[in-house]
């Protein structure tokens, strides 16, 4: 009796299941369409979109359902927003209906602010649905596994602008307010000779109007600073009446008379007992360049354009038509009968010898202005200050050199842009602010600081004032494509990213951007040529882990742990390795 009592039970059990089920008529899928797959991190945010084929008669028509994403991650729980589906009979639900005899496609979709601790997490669903009062237990379903942050993992080494003569002259500002490290100064004199002579007369008209005992005395005075002399260059001219081959020789030997004046400077200095320039030999001490410039036609144009002769542009016509240097030197000739002014005004000082003698200006080495610059700052000049700072590749150095520049001139933006990017490059933000508002309110529209400044934002997380700026230092000549490119990728505008990525073919963000396009190719490529800093090999497990190459997975994440322990706990998380988690070499790097 009680065993039939037991089987008896068992079968109105099994039919009353039957029924339950049969009026409930909710079968769930068992998994989900999810894009991306995986999700990613673009924007801080990471944006998800679900969906589902209902089959037909899979949902009853008076059931309703609650959808609620969760993130587990880090002992937390993040529920997503709720969606809701309801039958086509169903007079409580609320949401997209789900037909009963036609396939129903469920959507959802969410975008949610990224946290820290979400790559490693697990995105699960498990649908909330009732029919009437009666709740209809539904299984957990997993539908992502981790958030791919490694597009938005950028190096944050911007492009910073140094106020310096180099980039001034880049964007063609005043390079006179910067330090000249190599300044020539030219010393010169030009003596006159009578037509077809070479002997120099200190009496010609031409040399007393000209002061030549003057300038001479000058000369003399300055090579006997004792200033190192770069050159010494004598050009010497006929006047282009004479007949060619004459004249070559005539400004040949007025090219010697200029030599001849340098030399007996140089005897005259080694006579004077205090002189500070002792040269028996000048010629082969010296770098001389003599040049023999025949006839001065280019001068002799000059000439009669700048003149007042009444019919200058006949005679130029003139000149201009004749074939031959014969035939301008006699038309030369003949016109010199008729005008005055060319056989008087025109020709005498195309005779001529020019002297420029060019001398480098004693300076500071480049050793002594950088010691200075910390021992004893005040002793520089504010342009050998400034320059300082380019002669260290010291970050800390160069923040020094700049807050004691920005100190002694508080008033030149050049030392508050320069203190700003020094800081900035160290990715002491907070520190760089006050110096590159100052810089920014100092000196408008400046390419320079308006890059810095987009940096400035940039490195705080502002991406928005950080483009804002960028745009405004484009304008005005800043290439700020590659500072561009890195908002680019945190954005998740990786087409954009590579548009702007340029030529800087050896820098991990370029690695990124051509990953992040799936060239895994050119990627590695351009991680062959960086530094071989623990993101740069991660960079490279990353690509060997997308193209299955387990052993350069493992070898090199080891080398990057090495370099850089703090990778450890991001591999174990990153999703990028979801496949390697139970291996155990991968395990064992990772603890």
């Amino acid at each position: 009796m009680n065993l039939k009592l037991t089987f008896k039970s068992i079968a109105l059990i099994a039919l009353s299941v039957l029924v339950f089920t049969g009026c409930a008529g909710v079968k769930l899928p068992e998994s989900y369409n999810v894009t991306p797959k995986p999700l990613v991190l673009a924007d801080n945010k990471v944006s998800l979109d679900v969906s589902a084929e209902m089959p037909v008669k899979s949902f009853n028509k008076k059931a309703n359902m609650e959808y609620t994403p969760v993130l587990k991650y880090d002992g937390k729980e993040k529920e997503l927003k709720t969606a809701y589906f309801k039958g086509e009979k169903s007079s409580t639900g609320k949401g997209q209906i789900i037909s009963y005899k036609k396939p129903t496609t469920i959507k959802y979709n969410e975008t949610i602010q990224f946290e820290p601790g979400m790559e490693g997490g697990t995105l699960v669903v498990q649908p909330k649905v009732t029919k009437g009062k009666k709740n209809i237990k539904q299984d957990e379903v997993v539908l992502a596994e981790g958030i791919l942050t490694t597009y938005a993992n950028v190096l944050h080494d911007e492009h910073l602008y140094y106020a310096d003569r180099k980039t001034a002259e880049m964007f063609g500002m005043d390079v006179s307010e910067y330090y000249e490290p190599v300044t020539i100064v030219s010393q010169s004199l030009t003596a006159y000779f009578q037509v077809n002579l070479h002997d120099l007369n200190k009496n010609l008209a031409l040399n007393q109007n000209n002061n030549l005992g003057v300038k001479t005395k000058e000369l003399k005075q300055m090579i006997d600073r004792g200033w190192t002399i770069d050159k010494i260059e004598i050009k010497a001219y006929a006047s282009p009446e004479g007949e060619e081959r004459f004249n070559e020789g005539l400004s040949e030997r007025r090219a010697l008379a200029g030599k001849k004046i340098v030399n007996d400077i140089f005897k005259e200095l080694r006579d004077v007992p205090k002189s500070n320039v002792k040269v028996s030999n000048p010629e082969s001490v010296y770098k001389y360049d003599v040049q023999a410039l025949g006839e001065d036609w280019d001068g002799f144009i000059a000439a009669v354009s700048a003149s007042n002769i009444k019919d200058k542009n006949v005679i130029l016509n003139v000149v201009r038509s004749q074939a031959s240097p014969i035939q301008k030197e006699q038309e030369i000739r003949n016109m010199t009968l008729i005008y005055d002014e060319l056989k008087d005004d025109v020709l005498p000082p195309l005779r001529r010898v020019s002297i420029t003698v060019s001398f480098f200006e004693p300076k500071k080495t480049d050793e002594e202005i950088l010691a200075l610059a910390f021992s004893k700052p005040e002793s520089l000049m504010n342009k050998e200050l400034l320059y300082a700072g380019t002669l260290t590749n010291n970050l800390a150095e160069k923040e020094q050199i700049y807050k004691t520049y920005a100190n002694f001139f508080p008033h030149d933006w050049k030392g508050n842009v320069n203190a700003a990017a020094a800081l900035l490059a160290q990715d002491k933000v907070e520190e760089a602010a006050p110096y590159i508002v100052k810089a920014n309110s100092q000196s408008a529209n400046n390419p320079i600081v308006l890059n810095n400044y987009g940096v400035r934002f940039a490195k705080g997380n502002d991406f928005a004032t950080a483009k804002q700026n960028y745009d405004k230092a484009k304008l005005v000549g800043a290439d700020v494509t590659y500072n561009s490119s890195i908002i680019n990728l945190i954005e998740g505008k990786y087409q954009d990213a590579n548009k702007n990525i340029g030529s800087d073919n050896c820098s991990y963000n370029t690695a990124l951007v051509h990953l992040a396009n799936n060239d895994l190719a050119k990627a590695n490529q351009v991680l062959s040529c960086c530094k071989d800093e623990g993101k740069a090999l991660y960079l490279k497990a990353v690509i060997a882990a997308r193209t299955n190459d387990r052993n350069a997975v493992i070898d090199n994440l080891d080398k990057a742990f090495k370099k850089d322990s703090s990778l450890i706990d991001k591999a174990a998380k990153d999703v990028e390795f979801l496949k390697y988690r139970n291996d155990s070499d991968f395990r064992a790097i990772t603890k």
